[in-house]
């Protein structure tokens, strides 16, 4: 597309833990000239408008499960206490409740 603008021009992007600024088909077509670096657990360039609201809706959904149509036993105050015993298991099986519930 860019070939009749910049003639026979080699672009290239190197991003350094840039955040999410382009939707699924800006970021296709860009894929072949851009190189983006994350360093360790950088939360910024996993953090978009989408996982933000995934994130808002499993908050809420930890805090009034039944709503979501989830039992008590879901709720942050119940997991807080699943955590300090260490049953990794029920949290496993929550996370995957939770993600199912709100989409």
């Amino acid at each position: 597309k860019d070939s009749d603008r910049l003639g026979s021009a080699e672009i290239c992007c190197v991003a350094l833990g840039c955040p999410q600024v382009m939707d699924a088909a800006l970021a296709e077509a860009a894929e072949q000239h851009t190189v983006s670096y994350i360093v360790g657990e950088d939360c910024v360039p996993r953090l978009g408008l989408a996982s933000a609201k995934d994130l808002r809706n499993a908050l809420a959904c930890l805090q009034d499960p039944s709503s979501y149509g989830l039992p008590q036993s879901l709720s942050a105050a119940s997991l807080l206490e699943t955590a300090r015993r260490g049953d990794m298991a029920h949290l496993l099986e929550a996370h995957g409740a939770v993600r199912q519930a709100v989409g």
